[in-house]
């Protein structure tokens, strides 16, 4: 049997948004979803700033192995300047993966429509 080293994923999430230089004040919406260790369990919320400690408080209890195995964590937080996070997951691997709008070409402009 192998050792494993869990990880929580409110810490996971902490190291993400520090890594990302973004903040708790820049998520505005929050959809998450738990499938581990035979639960399902889930939260979601559109007014992010009234349900922080809920959040926190529920990203707490979590504990997995992100390297092995399956996804447990899966969702996707939106952020105030247009970003998104969205759990990724390779192999039984997981992770946070920031995304953002790509720029527009500019053979799509309105003055290029005919």
């Amino acid at each position: 049997m192998r050792d494993v080293e869990l990880t929580n994923a409110l810490e996971e999430f902490r190291c993400f948004l520090k890594n990302s230089g973004l903040t708790w004040h820049h998520v505005e919406a929050v959809h998450l979803m738990w499938m581990g260790h035979g639960e399902i369990d889930g939260v979601r919320f559109v007014s992010f700033s009234d349900s922080l400690a809920v959040i926190m408080d529920w990203l707490e209890t979590k504990d997995y192995d992100p390297s092995f195995g399956r996804q447990y964590l899966d969702g996707t937080i939106w952020f105030s300047d247009g970003t998104w996070a969205e759990r990724e997951e390779y192999d039984g691997s997981e992770w946070w993966m920031l995304r953002k709008r790509p720029e527009m070409p500019s053979f799509l402009e309105r003055t290029h429509l005919v």
